[in-house]
């Protein structure tokens, strides 16, 4: 099975007036392989936009639609799993958000 993701980058959380962030890029993926897809493909995928994920990284994710309150830490392959099951479920494509520069 397939499934799609957008990964946003570089941006800031605001409260405007609810959660969102902004000023970020946005890199889309389709046809990801579920036989493949783990914590560590993100990095790979962060890493190919030539960024540097060595200062930390920080993610998280939600459905498409979902509102930011319902934001869920990318920290394992198991939340990784719960993102891919969430865009098969919903026949949605997931969104990562990455924050770079943290412990």
């Amino acid at each position: 099975m397939r499934f799609s993701i957008a990964i946003h980058l570089m941006g800031r959380w605001l409260y405007k007036p609810t959660l969102k962030l902004e000023g970020k890029e946005e890199h889309a993926y389709h046809n990801l392989d579920i036989d493949t897809w783990s914590y560590y493909e993100i990095i790979w995928l962060t890493k190919d936009l030539k960024y540097n994920v060595a200062n930390g990284i920080k993610m998280w994710w939600k459905g498409k639609d979902d509102d930011y309150d319902f934001l869920r830490e990318l920290l394992i392959d198991q939340d990784v799993l719960d993102l891919e099951n969430y865009a098969l479920e919903h026949n949605c494509e997931a969104q990562i958000y990455v924050v770079l520069g943290v412990s």
